[in-house]
């Protein structure tokens, strides 16, 4: 019979009992046995390789997480990089370049009260000085002086060539600085108009293609008849014309004003519009109105600091005027606008809104205008003409109503007893 082999149980603690190799109890009792392993030694093993990886683990786990923080460490001390909307693919920024704080437009004037000052009484030592102390007692904080006419002709004097060319300075007043100087000494700010294409001179004699055509080049267009004194206009469409107006802004910025008034920005006013030609105007293809605001962005490039305001005809400013303007010119670039709502100008009616409006109703009119221009202008200055006389305080109260508290006072010879 074979050899039995007993087997020890511990029913007490659920185990079976276990032999060693080095037992003599040991199952098979051979010397091969001393080399085996129990399975109490081979669970024991596996625990202690279990707890071998486990610190392994943890100890991968701690560098990981060393190497992680490390590399988000760093990453945070680099500059931040944002996409710059304004870039373009061919002109993207490298990686890492701090970006520049956007800066702030500086916060435009308040030219409050204006008023219009004559050049005759500009160009007058005795005159001007009880001019502003006339106007700066009624109410007064601003005056507008024409630095040039509608007949081109300056005011101010210029180092231009072009000027000398079509002797535009031949009438400048020598004194000019100083009297502007006078003017601000006073407390008050200065605004210089510019009449633009409104310039027989500039038509006249600046050369080929500078003037509005009669039907084909080499004849004159005029606003009337020559017996009725008809006179030429300049083309918008020229360089030539434009290269001398921004000239001129230029050296008017160079000069201590507080602002310039464009005015006569737009196409002729004036009959046989339908026989108008324009050279360059079909080579361009550029279209009226972009013509214009072109100009006013160009202006706006040479006046710099300066604020540029347009000047505009009541039913253009509403309406954008098809003949003059070819549509609506805000949003040319230009600090604020100067809408003509004299009362003179109102006989034919005006329309506002869906509504139109006359002289004999000059509050319901202003108060409409106002709301609407002002909706329109956004966050630029507006300012509108006002015509002097026994209604301004109407006026002027129409216009507060409407929440405008800058405009122009008009009188042709400088004669004001009312500002309000």
């Amino acid at each position: 019979m074979g050899k039995k082999y007993k087997v020890k149980k511990d029913y007490g603690s659920g185990y079976r009992s276990s032999y060693y190799g080095f037992r003599k109890d040991f199952p098979d009792g051979s010397r091969r046995g001393r080399f085996r392993k129990s399975t109490s030694h081979m669970e024991r093993g596996k625990k202690i390789g279990k707890i071998l990886l486990l610190a392994l683990g943890f100890a991968a786990v701690v560098a990981i997480a060393f190497f992680v923080t490390d590399f988000a460490l760093n990453l945070s001390n680099q500059p931040v990089v944002t996409d710059n909307p304004s870039q373009t693919d061919t002109g993207a920024q490298q990686a890492g370049t701090q970006q520049t704080p956007q800066q702030t437009e500086p916060a435009q004037q308040t030219f409050g009260v204006a008023v219009w000052l004559p050049a005759d009484t500009f160009r007058s030592d005795s005159a001007l000085e009880p001019f502003l102390a006339n106007v700066k007692q009624l109410g007064a904080t601003t005056v507008l002086l024409e630095g040039k006419n509608v007949e081109g002709e300056l005011l101010f004097p210029t180092s231009l060539e072009q000027a000398a060319t079509i002797g535009a300075a031949e009438s400048a007043y020598a004194d000019f600085a100083q009297a502007v100087e006078k003017i601000r000494a006073n407390g008050l700010k200065v605004m210089i108009q510019l009449q633009c294409f409104r310039d027989p001179l500039a038509a006249r004699r600046l050369g080929e293609g500078s003037a509005v055509y009669y039907e084909r080049p080499g004849t004159l267009w005029l606003d009337n008849s020559l017996d009725q004194g008809g006179k030429p206009w300049a083309n918008p469409y020229s360089e030539t014309v434009q290269n001398y107006l921004t000239g001129l802004i230029g050296e008017l910025a160079a000069m201590e004003i507080d602002g310039i008034v464009l005015d006569s920005v737009q196409f002729p006013s004036g009959y046989a519009l339908n026989r108008t030609y324009y050279t360059g105007e079909s080579e361009s293809g550029v279209s009226r109105n972009e013509v214009l605001k072109n100009f006013v962005a160009a202006a706006k490039n040479a006046a710099g600091e300066v604020e540029l305001l347009l000047m505009q005809s009541g039913a253009g400013a509403l309406g954008g005027d098809e003949e003059q303007y070819h549509g609506s010119l805000f949003g040319s670039g230009a600090d604020g606008y100067l809408p003509d709502f004299r009362l003179s100008g109102l006989e034919r009616g005006v329309t506002a809104g869906e509504e139109v409006f006359n002289a004999a109703d000059p509050a319901a009119f202003l108060t409409a205008a106002g709301e609407q221009l002002k909706a329109a202008v956004g966050g630029a200055t507006l300012m509108p003409v006002l015509e002097a006389g026994v209604s301004l305080s109407v006026q002027v109260n129409a216009l507060q109503q409407a929440g405008l508290e800058n405009y122009l006072v008009y009188s042709a010879n400088g004669s004001y007893s009312a500002l309000q």
